[in-house]
């Protein structure tokens, strides 16, 4: 059903007016039948700004009352209204308090002395923390539903994101047009972490991600094997590092380079920026500074040239062992660091980081992503060793 405010009325090509959906410009008849109303208008409550801004505007100018039912004469099967044989449940209800009842509810509600509490929520299932929706259902979930568990009396989802779309050649992705990308070709290809971290680098939230297979390769390619699989490799290389120890952290001496003061800096300071951006539901531009910080120390371990410094018995002077020593401290931290803060998008390939850089499972916390957490600082201090497997990020099959 279409209200009024979702139709207008045009002029067909042999001159007549009829009245179409705004939404589909398909034509609309005027009908009649017996429903249950919900006073929707009773009601009028999302990030991204965009949705909210669609959301109030709907509440705006289209909060009219909603049918909620349907006479079982013509809808058979459903849910029937309670109290009315006639009349079944319609699917703007039915399918909405799905999300209560995959919750366990009705609840246990009861509290002490029989009254009413919420006591039955502690179970954690109720509200949610936060609502993930389309955007093209963003009225069912930000209106409807709000009003459905307002009118309940019900708690409210504490926070609801709608996401944009998909895009291939500018269409969104959909069955009936067939222009779905099958994920499993691309998780095998690629695997799912490196998958799960391109969704996320190029998805779309307030504005649709458009789907390119040159893009996600470029983020394997240059990101995942070129950046933090790069760093892991040449790091912890044997030849550099015979003894796979990571050495004393440099930071207390306090004769820090420039530019080992400007790594510092970017590595303190990226936990709080990752985190702000997350919360935010900014994933694309959180990841892009954890990037953005290996690529930094791999610039600094090429300026470096550690291979030099072990080239000959001769190259490992006290200065230099001092310096690969610095080289080998900042790339390993950096790992240690990006591994705990990305294992999130990529858990399986980040637990294997940490496994190889012996970072214990519960030293793992985004509270231990701090620069010089996890390596040794003190005299005496813990000594991890790497175990490195193989690659982290193996060359793609073509």
């Amino acid at each position: 059903f279409y209200n009024a405010s979702q139709v207008h009325e045009t002029v067909t090509s042999d001159g007549n007016k009829v009245r179409v959906a705004i939404d589909s410009g398909q034509p609309v008849e005027w009908t009649t039948e017996d429903n249950y109303k919900f006073t929707l208008s009773k009601f009028q409550i999302i990030v991204p700004s965009n949705r909210y801004n669609e959301v109030r505007s709907l509440i705006k100018t289209d909060l009219s009352d909603l049918s909620i039912s349907r006479p079982r004469s013509r809808l058979s099967w459903g849910v029937g209204v309670p109290g009315d044989d006639e009349q079944i449940i319609y699917v703007w209800l039915d399918a909405l308090i799905s999300y209560l009842t995959v919750g366990g509810y009705p609840w246990d509600t009861k509290g002490e002395h029989g009254k009413e509490s919420f006591t039955g929520r502690k179970h954690n299932s109720w509200p949610a923390d936060i609502h993930i929706v389309g955007k093209d259902i963003i009225k069912f979930h930000t209106i409807l539903w709000i009003s459905f568990l307002m009118a309940a009396k019900l708690p409210l989802p504490k926070k609801i994101l709608a996401h944009s779309h998909w895009t291939l050649e500018k269409h969104k992705m959909s069955k009936s047009r067939g222009n779905v990308i099958c994920p499993f070709k691309l998780m095998n290809h690629y695997g799912v972490d490196a998958v799960r971290y391109y969704l996320l680098r190029d998805g779309g939230i307030a504005d649709d991600g458009a789907y390119s297979e040159h893009i996600i390769s470029g983020r394997y390619r240059k990101d995942l094997a070129g950046q933090i699989g790069n760093l892991m490799s040449r790091s912890t290389s044997h030849s550099l590092n015979p003894s796979s120890i990571v050495p004393k952290s440099p930071l207390l001496d306090g004769n820090l380079k420039e530019n080992e003061v400007a790594l510092m800096n970017i590595l303190t300071k990226l936990p709080n920026l990752v985190d702000m951006h997350f919360e935010r539901f900014e994933f694309s531009k959180g990841l892009g500074l954890i990037f953005d910080a290996i690529a930094e120390v791999n610039k600094y371990f090429t300026d470096c040239e550690p291979w030099k410094l072990v080239s000959s018995p001769h190259a490992r002077t006290p200065e230099n062992e001092e310096l690969l020593n610095r080289t080998l401290f900042f790339s390993a931290e950096t790992l240690r660091i990006a591994g705990i803060l990305l294992q999130s998008v990529m858990p399986t390939k980040m637990s294997e980081l940490l496994d190889d850089l012996s970072v214990g499972k519960d030293e793992r916390k985004w509270s231990d992503a701090t620069l010089g957490n996890g390596w040794p600082t003190m005299k005496g201090g813990k000594i991890m060793k790497f175990n490195v497997k193989g690659q982290l990020f193996p060359k793609l099959k073509d």
